[in-house]
């Protein structure tokens, strides 16, 4: 199993203007939703059905307290500073196991 520890490090994100990779690729954001606490994770853009399978594949290896590091660590995502007002681009409620895109409001 893995430890609870978490590492953050220091993001600066404009919500409005997501960086890119050099193939074009966007970054995301995951809000995780979690009675252990809420987190931010980003790092490469997937897709909606590839994230619920690396969500999947996690959940059959820690429990709900271990995934973000586990998540992170595994698929080379950060932690950044919470921000309730960031939007995110999908969140992951571990408590139901649920993956689902936000819909705002512009």
């Amino acid at each position: 199993m893995l430890d609870n520890k978490i590492f953050t490090c220091e993001v600066y994100y404009d919500s409005e203007k997501q960086s890119q990779y050099g193939d074009g690729r966007k970054k995301v954001i995951f809000y995780i939703e979690s009675v252990y606490g809420d987190i931010l994770l980003h790092g490469k853009g997937i897709g909606e059905s590839e994230l619920r399978e690396k969500t999947k594949e996690i959940f059959n290896l820690v429990s709900e307290k271990e995934f973000p590091s586990a998540f992170g660590m595994r698929y080379g995502y950060e932690v950044i500073p919470f921000d309730p007002h960031v939007k995110v681009d999908y969140v992951i409620d571990l408590d139901t196991h649920w993956v689902y895109k936000p819909v705002y409001n512009t």
